[in-house]
């Protein structure tokens, strides 16, 4: 899983870039969440130079994100800051971006979502208000299937090598 938040995390810029006008070099992004694919997510989007706020319930994973140079927030706090956000990307499997925080996001915002089904956002108010907001489902298969195949061919074997030792 780990490794595969690396095609997940290419797959979502991927998706940025092709939903956006803007370069995502100076942008203004927001990372809901920060595990697997929060973390490796924040870095690759810090690494094009992009200003990134990391989003977390979690005190821990906000000092982390802190420690690694990222702004950061309180997920329960992020309704005052979204209208300064030009991308918003979602790792959260729970509504987080509901229509109470879309009425707050700039308008012309690219939100990627790349929670399990159903998401974090609330997709029919992003509809109905011309809210550019994507769910993107499996994305290293997509963007990269032969590095993802490899890493669950490699991860299989480990784990029957160890049932069977």
């Amino acid at each position: 899983a780990t490794l595969n938040a690396i095609a997940t995390a290419e797959g979502t810029i991927m998706e940025a870039i092709k939903s956006s006008e803007k370069n995502l070099h100076h942008s203004s992004c927001l990372v809901l969440g920060y595990g697997r694919c929060g973390r490796v997510l924040a870095s690759k989007l810090k690494g094009l130079d992009a200003f990134v706020t990391v989003a977390a319930r979690s005190e821990d994973a906000l000092a982390y994100a802190y420690a690694t140079g990222f702004s950061v927030i309180k997920l329960s706090e992020i309704k005052t800051v979204l209208p300064r956000y030009q991308y918003i990307f979602n790792t959260i499997p729970a509504l987080v971006l509901d229509s109470e925080c879309l009425k707050s996001v700039s308008e012309d915002v690219v939100i990627i979502d790349i929670a399990s089904a159903p998401g974090g956002v609330d997709y029919e108010y992003a509809l109905n208000h011309g809210i550019n907001a994507k769910l993107c489902l499996g994305l290293p298969g997509k963007v990269a299937p032969r590095a993802s195949a490899d890493i669950l061919v490699t991860e299989i074997e480990a784990l029957i090598k160890e049932r069977s030792g």
